[in-house]
């Protein structure tokens, strides 16, 4: 969606001035580009006229003289060139002149420069390539009637600057001459020029004339304007928010536009209660509550609203009614009515339409399949779907005829088969004992398997729990290794912070020995001042001498902790390195114990499955051996029941004889006991087709 600017889609007054004296500077600016066009036009018509009518009176006397020349009354060259002659003389304008040249192009006659006769105009171009000659026989050789305008640059006679120039050529037909001239439009061009300037000073001044009054009657309007303005958007904001209660305050603005303000709060009353009742009942609907129609009077477009509701409150009532009886009717197996879709329109009319197209769709492939399998149940094997279906559709279809098919083909093979059971009843129940004797021999020799498999897997057992505490161990070596591994770093950490300490307290013994240092100067300046005092300073240089003494003392005191702490420091950062060292390895080894670990547990993992796999073959085993003592009993019974089977056999033949059957046969409506009968008559044919 397209937005356009407030001074454009939604303009204040001031605006609308604005936009009344663009609109009025636009019609004028329009009006005097109409004008231009139409000065134009008619100029061109004008020009076109004149230089039409010279070539049509050049082409006359061509034909004049070419009519001569066919009745014989003059030779064919004296005709052509008393032609010439009479075009070369032509003038109008008094200074513009004609030309004939032929269809190659070739110059045939120029009366204003006579070296150009005779010679090759195909290449003779105006300053931007258009080659002229080869224009002018182009429009001759295209135009219906063998004239028309061509435009083009050329020079003035006697100038050099090329200009416009239009030109009209026609084609005398027999002597094969394009007659043309042309007039140059540098003239029309001054004139458009000249009305261009004239136009456009006077649509300046009036367009100034229309921003004037603009201004003196937009500023007071809009002053005026302002406070209303300011009612309509406090108006606009509280319907935006939602607050369709508030109203607009008529004190805000004068006296002359209390009455709009009155109207705006007029119209905000109307318009609430319709939109609170039309959203009440529209939240109902959707939230499938149908209310009662509105029965409130309302005029306009609210009355056509409440219409509008009141018809869709009918519509879905319809709706849910038709669709309540085709629910009542589906679950009472009432398949065939239908709802009556032109007490609908539009979306609700397909709705039930769609409706009832589906339940067409629906029952059709049901009541064919009904009938198809109402005459399966007759034993008709024959029956089959063949309505055209779609979807869901087809596939029920595709489904009940492959049933019936393969219903079909398994009763044609019970047939067919029913006989060779009855031959292979007595060859079961001669291998049926030898069937239980080796049944026997397999049950000794399962019971030997399972006894080997029990000792295997109590070894496998003792291995799982071998390898669930090696991955303890494992598991408790990888702890250790990590344990290590941290209590290195901490150690790495405080060697690093001995070292740190001992560096500090080098800087102080440093700071003693200066204090020592400063000390001992102190003590020799007191010595002199003291030996400079005599006898009074005795005292004083005694006290200054032990003072330097002491000072001596502290210095190496100083030096040898000094010393002391240096030798820490080293001993420190090696210890420190020593550490790292220590704890890179302890850092190998723990992840090599994780290594070991994770394969110590894959190894017991991996036993404990081989285990459970091995009690379960022993299970399997064991399972087998049971089996095989139920075959070797089962093998007793089969040779008994084998007898029994060849009299059933008797009695399948007969109830498959009650079906009836599609066969690839000469008589297609042959039976099963038919069927049956022959298949006993050609036993080779039989076994033939069991091959």
């Amino acid at each position: 969606m397209i937005h356009l600017p407030r001074s454009i889609g939604n303009p204040t007054i001031a605006a609308r001035f604005w936009h009344v004296a663009g609109v009025a500077a636009a019609g004028l600016l329009a009006i005097s580009a109409t004008s231009l066009h139409v000065l134009e036009d008619r100029l061109m018509v004008e020009r076109k006229a004149k230089v039409r009518a010279a070539v049509e009176l050049a082409h006359t006397q061509l034909a004049h003289y070419g009519a001569l020349a066919d009745a014989g009354k003059m030779d064919r060259e004296d005709a052509r060139r008393a032609a010439l002659q009479a075009v070369r003389a032509m003038r109008y304008d008094e200074r513009e002149y004609l030309w004939i040249n032929d269809l190659k192009p070739t110059m045939i006659m120029h009366p204003i420069k006579p070296e150009m006769d005779g010679q090759d105009l195909s290449s003779v171009a105006d300053p931007v390539g258009n080659k002229l000659f080869v224009g002018f026989v182009d429009v001759v050789r295209v135009s219906p009637g063998g004239s028309g305008f061509y435009e083009y640059l050329w020079p003035k006679v006697g100038a050099t600057q090329p200009v416009r120039k239009l030109s009209y050529v026609k084609l005398y037909q027999p002597w094969g001459w394009v007659v043309g001239s042309g007039v140059y439009l540098d003239d029309v061009e001054a004139a458009i020029s000249t009305e261009t300037k004239r136009l456009g000073g006077a649509t300046a001044a009036i367009a100034l004339l229309l921003c004037g009054a603009g201004m003196l009657v937009a500023r007071p309007v809009k002053r005026t304007v302002l406070a209303l303005n300011q009612q309509a958007r406090k108006l606009e904001a509280a319907v935006s928010d939602g607050r369709l209660s508030e109203r607009a305050d008529p004190s805000a603005v004068g006296l002359e536009f209390r009455s709009i303000v009155d109207g705006m709060n007029a119209t905000m009353d109307a318009f609430v209660r319709p939109m609170r009742l039309t959203a009440d009942y529209a939240r109902r609907i959707s939230k499938g509550d149908i209310p009662p129609k509105i029965s409130e009077e309302y005029r306009g477009d609210f009355n056509e609203i409440k219409d509008s509701f009141n018809r869709c409150i009918d519509t879905v009532n319809t709706l849910v009614a038709d669709t309540d009886m085709l629910v009542k009717a589906a679950i009472e197996g009432q398949l065939s009515k239908r709802a009556d879709a032109d007490r609908l329109q539009g979306h609700f009319a397909r709705i039930v339409q769609g409706v009832n197209g589906t339940l067409d769709a629906v029952v059709a492939p049901i009541q064919e399949a009904a009938q198809v399998l109402e005459r399966l149940a007759q034993r008709d094997l024959r029956a089959r779907a063949t309505g055209d279906y779609r979807g869901d559709h087809a596939r029920i279809k595709d489904s009940l005829n492959s049933t019936a098919e393969a219903l079909h083909q398994a009763m044609s093979q019970v047939a067919e088969a029913s006989e060779q059971v009855s031959d292979a009843a007595g060859q079961i129940a001669s291998t049926s004992q030898q069937v239980a004797d080796g049944a026997s021999r397999q049950a000794s020799a399962m019971e030997e398997t399972g006894s080997s498999l029990e000792s295997m897997a109590s070894m496998t057992k003792l291995s799982s729990a071998n390898a669930e505490q090696a991955r303890a161990l494992a598991l408790t070596a990888r702890t250790a290794a990590q344990d290590g591994t941290t209590a290195m770093a901490q150690m790495t950490s405080a060697m690093g912070k001995i070292r740190a300490s001992a560096e500090g307290t080098s800087q102080i013994i440093k700071d003693i020995n200066e204090v020592a240092f400063q000390t001992n100067l102190l003590a020799l300046n007191a010595a002199v001042e003291a030996a400079r005092a005599g006898d009074a300073g005795r005292g004083f240089a005694v006290v200054a001498e032990e003072v330097r003494a002491l000072a001596m003392r502290s210095k190496e005191a100083a030096g040898k902790t000094e010393e002391l702490i240096r030798q820490s420091v080293k001993e420190a950062s090696e210890g420190e390195a020593t550490s790292k060292r220590v704890s890179d390895k302890l850092a190998e080894i723990a992840q090599m114990v994780g290594k070991t670990s994770d394969i110590v547990t894959e190894i017991a993992s991996t036993v404990k499955e081989q285990a459970s796999g091995i009690e379960q073959v022993s299970k399997a085993v064991a399972d087998i051996g049971n089996v095989t003592q139920q075959n070797a009993a089962s093998s007793e019974e089969t040779s008994s029941a084998a007898a029994e089977l060849s009299s059933h056999s008797e009695e399948l033949a007969s109830m498959v004889g009650s079906f009836r059957l599609e066969r690839a046969t000469s008589n297609p409506g042959l039976t099963a006991p038919a069927v049956l009968k022959q298949s006993r008559a050609r036993p080779r044919e039989l076994t033939s087709s069991r091959a």
